[in-house]
């Protein structure tokens, strides 16, 4: 059976695609690893400590093999980000001109302004994935449209909205952004938490720390998936269905997924605490489950391919389900964007691409808005 890839070599790189087809090399090391793990204590408590340690360049190399491909770079801390100071173009023949521009700032933050000397009244960082970086051109991602809302709403207010999202990131790598940038003092810090692959993308990083084995591929498989000649569902090897099956094929996945993207949340919180930070998250549904009038057809098609039942992709609401209910434990402000999907009256996803359209963007910086610009 093939495996869930980060990457379709032949056919170029698949956004955000989280658990590789594993190189031989990577397998060696988990299995390497496996061998010295320890037990943790029986009463560490609920969500367990979140483990982390310096991961060697080599092996970040081959968790995230774009490293080094044009746009992403290594970085010792945030394991990958965008190239600073990039000025690059992608293709979306969906959008006007068939393609969109990508520019980073000195931190490879998205858009080329660099953050204000003189601290703003509100400034607010948010991070996520390849959605929140953003499939369009800069001006139309949803931080950068969430900045000119905020201005509308608090015309007094001097206000800068930082764009910290990366393809690929996971909680480990939201976590590590707000270590990195909590120097620029946000008053708010703003996490879009995507259910196609954020919490799945944990076990990359989770089965390193903890000394897991590798992952197990069977019974289910993605490579039917993987030889489709539909851009869209080729895509969804990497997010919502080669999820679906690496779940299947490892049970105890979804719960470390959700142990992770708590104890991930918690730590967040503390540091956000510690530094007078607003917290603030949100959940994004992904397509098949989070627009399933919209994708009907695509959804019957991905999931026949891979031979699974159509419950198999509630595995996103019910690792959801349970991170919301976690911040809301903790007095996070949360915002669940699965019902404002589901009541769209158009489709927020693209055609030719698994990332969140134009008006998805819009709908992710309205639901920001109402809730930041409320205080």
């Amino acid at each position: 059976m093939a495996a869930v890839g980060w990457l379709l070599m032949s056919r170029g790189p698949l956004p955000e695609a989280p658990q590789a087809n594993l190189t031989d090399e990577l397998t060696r090391l988990y299995e390497e690893r496996a061998r010295e793990s320890v037990p943790r204590p029986d009463a560490v408590g609920w969500p367990p400590p979140l483990k982390r340690e310096p991961i060697p360049e080599n092996v970040v190399r081959l968790l995230f093999p774009n490293i080094g491909r044009g746009r992403l770079e290594y970085h010792p801390t945030l394991f990958q980000r965008v190239v600073p100071s990039l000025d690059t173009w992608d293709f979306l023949p969906e959008i006007a001109g068939g393609r969109y521009r990508l520019r980073t700032n000195s931190l490879g933050f998205r858009g080329e302004r660099e953050p204000s000397s003189d601290r703003p009244d509100l400034r607010v960082i948010v991070t996520g994935a390849s959605n929140v970086e953003g499939k369009c051109d800069d001006r139309d991602a949803a931080p950068a449209l969430l900045e000119a809302l905020l201005r509308k709403r608090l015309p007094q207010d001097d206000v800068e909205v930082l764009n910290a999202a990366c393809a690929g990131y996971t909680f480990y790598n939201f976590l590590a952004i707000l270590e990195q940038y909590a120097n620029l003092q946000p008053d708010v810090f703003c996490l879009v938490a995507y259910g196609g692959n954020d919490f799945f993308g944990n076990l990359k990083f989770e089965r390193w720390f903890e000394r897991r084995l590798p992952p197990r591929y069977e019974p289910y498989g993605t490579a039917a998936l993987e030889a489709s000649d539909d851009d869209f569902l080729r895509q969804l090897v990497g997010v919502e269905v080669g999820q679906a099956a690496y779940y299947l094929n490892n049970p105890e996945g979804e719960q470390l997924s959700i142990d992770s993207a708590c104890g991930a949340t918690r730590d967040m919180a503390r540091l956000c605490a510690e530094r007078g930070i607003r917290l603030v998250c949100a959940y994004l549904p992904p397509p098949l489950v989070g627009q399933p009038a919209y994708l009907a057809e695509e959804r019957r098609r991905a999931l026949q391919l891979v031979g699974l039942e159509d419950g198999a992709l509630e595995v996103s609401g019910r690792i959801a389900d349970a991170w919301i209910e976690y911040c809301a434990q903790l007095g996070i402000d949360v915002i669940d964007l699965r019902p404002r999907f589901l009541e769209a009256d158009e489709r927020l996803y693209w055609k030719a691409d698994i990332h969140i359209n134009l008006a998805g963007q819009r709908v992710v910086a309205d639901a920001l808005c109402a809730r930041i610009g409320a205080e």
